[in-house]
């Protein structure tokens, strides 16, 4: 079965994740601090719809139907 930690890194990508939040975190409270928090949150829900439909099994599926081709 095909996983999302195959396709683009899913450990890797949390981790990028978990660095903006605590950089953000590191920063004084403001609009900087604000965004990289929202962003942050954002990027984590994309993981994770990513990975629930690896789950699902339907990644092959829209992989398919954009014209690109994964090899297991």
């Amino acid at each position: 079965m095909l996983s999302f930690a195959m396709i683009s890194g899913e450990g890797a990508t949390r981790a990028v994740i978990s660095d903006a939040r605590s950089l953000a975190e590191s920063l004084p409270p403001g609009r900087s601090r604000d965004e990289l928090l929202q962003l942050s949150d954002e990027a984590e829900a994309y993981v994770n719809q990513l990975a629930d439909l690896c789950h699902k099994g339907m990644v092959r599926w829209l992989y398919s139907h954009a014209g690109i081709w994964l090899y297991d």
